[in-house]
């Protein structure tokens, strides 16, 4: 397998979980899923660039976005190392 097919399909596989981490956590408000903030910090570091009086969707598409970049870059470092390994 390919280092960017590799890194987009774990990347895609961050978005999946952090989307389903935060439906829980949007749903389910007095119970805090544990983890979440390790699940979605990716996607947090992306939001913490911009202000808290964006519109609902414009945050959800910066989630996305920064889990799926940052998923990505980590992945495909992580398997360039991997693969320089002796």
């Amino acid at each position: 397998m390919s280092n960017y097919k590799f890194a987009t399909s774990t990347a895609l596989l961050c978005v999946v979980l952090a989307l389903l981490a935060f439906a829980y956590n949007y749903t389910q408000a007095p119970n805090s899923l544990p983890g979440y903030d390790l699940i979605a910090a990716p996607a947090m570091l992306g939001l913490s660039f911009f202000s808290e009086e964006l519109a609902f969707n414009h945050k959800m598409l910066i989630f996305i976005g920064g889990q799926f970049s940052l998923c990505f870059i980590f992945s495909l470092a992580i398997k360039f190392l991997v693969e320089r390994l002796p």
